[in-house]
């Protein structure tokens, strides 16, 4: 027998995974930026 799941009033799904980068990630994104000698992340994030 199937489990019915309920919907949220607002009708989204929602995860149940903490939103969370490792550290290795973060220093990566940090040297590019550095590197790419970009003004802020704005731009960076859009090239």
């Amino acid at each position: 027998m199937k489990k019915i799941q309920k919907l949220p009033e607002n009708g989204k799904k929602h995860r149940n995974r903490p939103c969370e980068m490792s550290e290795s990630g973060i220093i990566t994104i940090l040297l590019l930026f550095h590197i790419g000698h970009f003004k802020d992340f704005k731009h960076f994030y859009l090239a």
